[in-house]
């Protein structure tokens, strides 16, 4: 209904009046001032006209025949478009009451006949400014209001982003995913989108890993969370990490670079997404999507605060706890280092007790007149005593006290050994299941560290298993060239994500006094240094299985079996210096049944002052390391310093002072843990002695 603007001049101005002669006078005089002037000759004519056109002024006739001045005026003021056109009567009625009339009927002004160029030129300039104001006025409130609202708007959304930010700050306790759910639904209604995504990237920016969607995306979306895509495949979604920058598409179909997204996504029609970075690096993508309105920089700063700040909190409590897990470990190590302190000490006073046992035992079985019946008893106290120095060995090994050698074993005997134990321990509420085949295969490994990989399996399965009860199946066999160890149990079963991280240091479902999460990564490590592998299944409702692949070893050369010969003796000297007697007496009686002729001390400083009064009386020296006024080593530098070319043999139950390495260098021939078997000790002797000779 607007008048084309290219027509206007000082205003437009409607005359109606049904005298032609009036009409023409007002119209020349209105266009020579510059005006844009159209005329009619009646009220409904004029009606007509301003439905299409709006003037700026109407200069309107009281009185015309078909409809008065005051009836044309009432229409145009009942209709709201045409409400506020300014009009001015032109009467030849010079009356009051008339007049009164015209303004109460909403006239702007009143102007009688005849006309005065003057008065009219001056009233339609004042009323054209006047109507140009209002509408210059008109046009200001409305853009004041307008932006009135919008920043109204806009604090009422900056409130509530606040306390969005406000509350996600107080939810930093909850998981990282959750931590992240809620972010991703705050920021899709915050900025009133239909759609949210959250993407971590990892290989150095190259991969995108999908890792939520928000709830409502989920309903219409079919591509599933947890999808890796290399960037150059990852579509819309990584163009933010490809320009490293903010990245806004308010009209995504007609994007002529657009990259597509993956199979199964809903149709994008509006797309922003920010980077998350981290030293330069960029760690995240947080986007949303088919707003109603286009993303505007509100929008994108929205979008960076929140998720800036909930990585902020995430990175924030990823160090916190790599912090916690590296006291525990430094509390672990601690803790190791105290038992380990303590068994050694009770790894030596021990092992002196069983060589006491395990010497006095094999001299008994040197007795000819020995009965068939005491033969058998004293050798279940050897296997007894043997038992007991491995339990040793164990104990060692678990303080990491003690080096692990690989030796070629068949684990089918460790696994025998092992399930005998467990039995006494496993509630009675759990069937054992055991198949082991003893042809299984040879293998290249520690016994005590098989049986402790074994032992965590059948602890973790009897604990899944602790309350419900239920079946533990063993079994070991052949597997082409491996040997396969299974340990299966029917518990409740382990969660899948649970499953990725189960063989993580410190990871443990169970209770702090159950397990410190450190069994299963150990497991992995022993199973890792043997060559082998090991792999989990498990269904929920159904159980776990736990499956170990060690490599099977060939080489038959270097297969060494026990020796079952007799010990070996010889007729040299030797110079025995032991504090503990009775390992003294007994190794001397030992010894000498075998020919030697033994001189011993249970003092050092004794020892090397016979020793230095004569060296070249004694053809060999055995020591043991751990002595009250001087230790082994010490005795055997002092030794070598009086005769370099003397043999020495340094035995122990247990040294942190010395190593199989170290006494090399000092010069000692052999270095032997105790207890050790008669023959294997003097074998030792034998050629320790026959060495020397060769020298």
């Amino acid at each position: 209904m607007n008048l084309d603007e290219s027509k206007k001049a000082e205003g437009t101005i409607l005359v109606v009046d049904d005298n032609p002669f009036n009409l023409d006078i007002l119209q020349k005089l209105l266009t020579d001032n510059g005006y844009e002037v159209r005329s009619t000759t009646s009220g409904k004519l004029a009606l007509k006209y301003i439905q299409k056109y709006l003037p700026d002024l109407l200069l309107l006739d009281v009185k015309m025949p078909d409809m008065d001045g005051f009836e044309v005026l009432n229409n145009l003021k009942a209709n709201p478009e045409t409400s506020e056109i300014p009009a001015i009567f032109i009467s030849a009625v010079h009356d009051t009451e008339e007049k009164l009339k015209g303004f109460s009927s909403g006239a702007v002004d009143y102007i009688t006949k005849p006309f005065q160029e003057k008065e009219i030129l001056c009233r339609v300039q004042t009323h054209i400014s006047l109507r140009k104001i209002n509408k210059n006025l008109e046009k200001l409130v409305k853009e004041r209001t307008n932006s009135l609202v919008k920043k109204t708007h806009e604090l009422e959304i900056s409130e509530d982003r606040l306390k969005a930010l406000i509350k996600l700050h107080s939810m930093k306790d909850l998981p990282e995913k959750e931590l992240c759910k809620y972010a991703l639904e705050e920021a899709v209604r915050l900025t009133e989108s239909k759609a949210g995504f959250f993407h971590f990237i990892s290989d150095y920016e190259k991969t995108i890993s999908l890792f939520l969607w928000s709830k409502d995306t989920l309903k219409i979306c079919k591509s599933e969370t947890n999808s890796h895509y290399p960037l150059e495949k990852a579509g819309i979604w990584a163009d933010s990490l490809r320009m490293r920058k903010i990245v806004i598409h308010n009209d995504y179909p007609g994007y002529d670079a657009k990259k597509g997204y993956p199979e199964g996504h809903f149709p994008v029609l509006r797309h922003m997404s920010v980077p998350i970075f981290d030293n330069n690096h960029v760690v995240a993508i947080v986007g949303v999507g088919n707003k109603e309105m286009p993303y505007d920089e509100s929008d994108s700063r929205q979008l960076f605060l929140f998720f800036n700040s909930t990585w902020d909190i995430i990175k924030q409590r990823r160090t916190d706890e790599e912090k916690r897990l590296i006291e525990k470990q430094l509390r672990h190590a601690q803790k190791m280092e105290a038992i380990g302190t303590l068994a050694g000490g009770i790894a030596h006073d021990f092992n002196n007790i069983l060589s006491i046992i395990m010497g006095y035992s094999e001299l008994i079985l040197n007795k000819s007149s020995l009965s068939l019946e005491n033969t058998n008893d004293v050798d279940k106290i050897l296997a007894a005593a043997n038992r007991a120095k491995d339990l040793i060995k164990q104990i060692l090994t678990f303080s990491r006290k003690e080096d692990n050698k690989f030796i070629l074993l068949n684990p089918a005997f460790i696994i025998k050994e092992t399930m005998k134990m467990l039995n006494a321990s496993i509630p009675k509420n759990i069937e054992i299941k055991q198949k082991i085949d003893f042809k299984s295969g040879m293998i290249m490994g520690e016994p005590v560290q098989i049986q402790q990989v074994l032992m965590n399996l059948c602890t973790n399965a009897y604990h899944a298993m602790e309350k419900t009860g239920g079946i533990l199946s063993v079994e070991l066999k052949n597997a082409d060239n491996y040997v396969e160890l299974t340990v299966c149990d029917t518990g409740y079963g382990i969660e899948p994500e649970i499953t990725e991280k189960i063989f993580d240091p410190y990871f443990t479902t169970k209770d702090k006094e159950k397990g410190t999460g450190l069994g299963l990564s150990i497991v992995q490590g022993i199973v890792e240094k043997c060559g082998g592998k090991i792999t989990v299944e498990s269904f929920i409702g159904k159980g776990t299985k736990f499956t170990i692949l060690f490599p099977i070893v060939n080489d038959k050369e270097i297969i060494k079996e026990k020796s079952h010969e007799k010990a070996l003796g010889g007729n040299e000297r030797i110079l025995f210096v032991e504090d503990e007697e009775a390992i003294a007496n007994m190794y001397k009686i030992m010894l000498e049944e075998i020919g030697y002729t033994v001189t011993i001390k249970t003092d050092a400083n004794e020892a090397l002052e016979q020793f230095q009064k004569d060296p070249t009386i004694f053809d060999l020296l055995i020591t043991d390391q751990t002595m009250p006024k001087m230790t082994g080593d010490e005795f055997a530098k002092k030794s070598l310093k009086i005769r370099p070319d003397i043999p020495i043999i340094l035995y122990t139950g247990y040294s942190s002072v010395i190593s199989q390495d170290e006494a090399k260098k000092i010069g000692i021939k052999k270095f032997v843990l105790k207890p050790i078997g008669q023959n294997d000790f003097t074998n030792i002797i034998r050629r320790v002695l026959n060495e020397s000779k060769i020298r």
